[in-house]
């Protein structure tokens, strides 16, 4: 399941969202999987369809509130991640979503050992780009941030930890995957791990 499906899924559940900044948007193509009467803005480092702001979210002055915050795989690309988490919170009324990458699942893991490296956007080279990962995480560091962000701005959290196999695939592959995961940890299973934040 990908981590637009599972955000609109759990915007879903929400009651009361009338507005959405998506924070790093890329394509928007989180505007086409939420209801049509709620507000949608994004907010991305190149301009596009349904993005409303655009330039450095670290840096962008946004004078208005929002009933959902989403920042979906953003953090870890930025310098000061608990700092624009921080930005980002006093920016919702109510709800923020975020959703942060386990490097260390077994996908990743078995990445690694037959290609010897996670992907261009950990690779370290002469080029400098303007978008890579700054920080590789790990299960448990990402469920440690999500606590400790929940009590700094006194809002409720719920993870949201979908593993491999969640999709409901079938054949012989999945069905192994299913087994695997059931009996191995969840931080070797958890691709992406996601945070409900709500304000009390």
């Amino acid at each position: 399941m990908d981590r637009i499906t599972t955000i609109a899924r759990i915007i879903n559940r929400l009651d009361g969202v009338a507005s959405i900044l998506d924070a790093g948007c890329r394509d928007a193509a989180l505007a086409g999987r939420i209801p049509q009467n709620i507000s949608y803005s994004g907010a991305d480092l190149v301009p596009g369809e349904r993005i409303k702001y655009v330039g450095d979210i670290t840096a962008m002055n946004i004078d208005e509130k929002f009933s959902l915050v989403v920042a979906a795989d953003i953090l870890e690309h930025l310098e000061k991640p608990s700092t624009t988490f921080d930005k980002l919170a006093g920016l919702t009324e109510r709800y923020m979503i975020v959703s942060l990458p386990n490097c260390y699942d077994m996908k990743s893991i078995i990445k690694f050992v037959r290609k010897q490296h996670l992907g261009g956007k950990y690779a370290f080279s002469v080029n400098e780009p303007l978008d890579r990962h700054r920080w590789l995480m790990n299960f448990n560091e990402i469920n440690l941030f999500y606590e400790t962000k929940a009590m700094q701005h006194r809002m409720r959290l719920e993870v949201v930890a979908p593993r491999y196999g969640d999709s409901g695939a079938k054949g012989t592959r999945a069905g192994l995957g299913r087994l695997l995961r059931d009996v191995m940890p969840a931080r070797l299973w958890v691709p992406t791990v996601f945070g409900g934040f709500e304000r009390h």
